[in-house]
């Protein structure tokens, strides 16, 4: 009976350990961003959300920049300049604020078939000053909505 109450007390042990980590491992990460999908949206209006996944800790500070990577038509692709969102705000813990930001590019040679873009944030938390981007997000003339494409660092 002594080595099963052990083996319990073993596990249960570990499942707080885990549990603890898991909520430690979550106040640690920085703000995550996702696509708005609206339909039919504009593919030069980048419209996104900033979420702080945290449970008690205040991502301050915030300032973003949104930086395309491209436009994409037929046979041609044209380059567009970042465009710095200087919001300075403060997003507490679990909430979520949404921005658009203007993708501005003066070589369009036609239809726009796909448009890509990151955001780069800056916050502080616990009084240091951090970095973060997103994902790629892309609109495309298929679905007329900007999508979470991946590959976020």
């Amino acid at each position: 009976m002594g080595k099963r109450h052990g083996f319990w007390k073993l596990v249960a042990a570990a499942a707080v350990i885990a549990v603890a980590g898991g909520a430690v491992h979550n106040e640690l990460l920085g703000p995550r961003v996702r696509s708005v999908a609206l339909p039919s949206a504009d593919p030069f209006t980048l419209r996104f959300a900033v979420f702080n996944p945290a449970f008690t800790v205040t991502l301050k500070n915030i300032d973003m920049a949104c930086i395309p990577l491209g436009v994409y038509g037929n046979g041609w692709m044209a380059k567009a300049q970042p465009f710095p969102l200087n919001v300075d705000i403060d997003l507490g813990p679990r909430a979520e604020f949404e921005y658009t930001c203007p993708i501005a590019s003066s070589n369009v040679k036609g239809p726009v078939k796909r448009v890509e873009a990151k955001v780069a944030i800056q916050y502080a938390r616990f009084g240091q000053r951090r970095r973060a981007m997103s994902g790629t997000l892309a609109w495309d003339s298929a679905s007329r909505v900007w999508t979470d494409a991946g590959d976020s660092n």
